[in-house]
């Protein structure tokens, strides 16, 4: 991800609230958001950070888990377990697989 910039991965669910409204959205198109900093992330803040994503819920870990990797000043560990009910299920894997291979002493991924 680029700094100032949010990538979101959004699954749609048909009756919902947000999605629908999300998916009929265009490139260009805006939404304003709104969150309460509680910490802010620090190299080597920690020695190992356990992750826990979801489905979906594995957009904010990946933008941490790039931060982290890429830069060579931080000495975290990570380890993430991404659950999903099936194989088909787990989005972005090619992406997380290519990382953990990429940064093996960095990042252990568990599906």
């Amino acid at each position: 991800g680029s700094k100032g910039y949010v990538d979101l991965l959004v699954k749609l669910y048909p009756g919902g609230m947000m999605t629908p409204l999300m998916w009929s959205m265009k490139p260009g198109d805006k939404m304003s958001f709104k969150y309460a900093e509680k910490d802010t992330w620090r190299p080597s803040k920690y020695d190992t950070v356990g992750m826990l994503a979801g489905g979906v819920g594995i957009t904010p870990m990946l933008q941490i888990i790039r931060e982290v990797v890429t830069n060579p000043y931080d000495r975290t560990k990570i380890k993430l377990l991404f659950i999903n009910k099936t194989e088909d299920d787990i989005v972005l894997r090619h992406e997380l697989d290519r990382l953990a291979m990429e940064y093996p002493e960095t990042l252990e991924v568990i599906y």
